[in-house]
């Protein structure tokens, strides 16, 4: 008998499945206490998986507060330990991190709020002109964690009342199926050879076509590997 098994631990339970199901079988339970998580669709073996986890782990948490065994921290400290990440996947990681802080810092990228206010439009809602434009295909934005939806301020044309400069959908297109949005950043923000070496965000505005010209040629070298 382990030290958890001599620990008095009754009315701790899991009830696993979906929220009417799981409301439906509160009523009956023993404990005073209820934590509820919601979680996306799972399968069987997923959601008992996680069951199990949870009440091995909330058995061994109150166990400890009880006993204050060494065996009951020992078990508790193993359900605890952190999945070993592949140090791949770490470097990995640090390289998109990297790369992501520098598209930010090499351009001015505009949230809808402030966009919607350069191109003079309502602020009742100004996500909306600037949503529209994405969802034509006009602009494209990014979302750098923590923060709110970002647009390229080297989209715009300042002398048509900020609005997208009207090749950024064509280049959009000829791109769409190899990168998303932070593709499209990465590539715009990085020294292009079709360009001369001059990076596409500071081309569009002076030569937009020259930029177009660059996004087909991106496109076929990949298609060809």
């Amino acid at each position: 008998m382990s030290a958890l098994d001599s620990i008095e631990l009754t009315g701790i339970s899991v009830l696993a499945g979906t929220a009417r199901e799981v409301a439906g079988r509160l009523n009956q339970a023993d404990g005073q206490q209820v934590i509820a998580f919601v979680l996306p669709h799972l399968g069987v073996q997923q959601r008992e998986a996680i069951s199990q986890t949870l009440e091995t782990l909330v058995r061994l948490t109150v166990g400890y507060q009880i006993s204050r065994n060494h065996e009951v921290l020992e078990s508790l400290v193993n359900v605890l330990l952190p999945i070993p990440v592949p140090e791949m996947a770490v470097r990995e990681a640090i390289t998109i991190r990297k790369a992501r802080a520098e598209v930010l810092e090499s351009a001015e990228w505009l949230p809808a709020a402030q966009l919607a206010t350069l191109a003079g439009m309502s602020p009742v809602n100004p996500n909306s002109q600037p949503s529209r434009w994405k969802r034509d295909g006009r602009i494209f934005s990014i979302k750098p964690l923590g923060s709110v939806e970002l647009f390229p301020a080297y989209g715009l044309d300042p002398l048509k009342g900020f609005r997208p400069i009207r090749e950024l959908a064509e280049i959009i297109t000829i791109l769409k199926d190899q990168k998303d949005g932070w593709g499209l950043a990465y590539w715009f923000s990085s020294l292009n050879g079709f360009l001369g070496g001059r990076r596409p965000q500071d081309v569009l505005s002076k030569a937009p076509g020259e930029v177009v010209a660059a996004a087909a040629d991106e496109a076929e070298g990949v298609k060809h590997g």
